[in-house]
């Protein structure tokens, strides 16, 4: 995955999971609400300033918008996906990832999932 697509998922992600609009991230941020658009359909390369504004307005460090481990979980995936995440923080790291992307592939393949009927 290229990095300005995991950004844009990672901000998208962390703003929904806020609850804020890009409006009102714009707001906080001090940058428009086109911008932040722009960004999360990776039409803009955002700079590591903006980066750092976005992550300040979203209380996050600017390196988490970089994290592989959060991408495409949704929303309401969020509070499983930290528990899981907590469980493997006692793990050595190769195994932490592993099992990271396991749960993410995992929460994913349920999202998509839809009942025989």
């Amino acid at each position: 995955m290229r990095t300005i697509e995991i950004v844009a998922k990672n901000l998208k992600f962390y703003r929904q999971q806020r609850g804020l609009t890009q409006e009102e991230l714009a707001s906080k941020a001090y940058t428009s609400a086109s911008y932040i658009s722009r960004i999360e359909r990776m039409v803009a390369n955002p700079s590591i300033e903006s980066l750092d504004s976005i992550a300040m307005a979203l209380g996050l460090s600017p390196a988490e918008l970089f994290r592989i481990d959060e991408v495409d979980i949704l929303p309401e995936q969020y509070d499983e996906f930290r528990h899981l995440r907590g469980i493997s923080s006692t793990m050595e790291p190769w195994r932490k990832s592993l099992f990271l992307r396991v749960v993410s592939s995992t929460l994913n393949a349920l999202r998509d999932w839809k009942p025989v009927e």
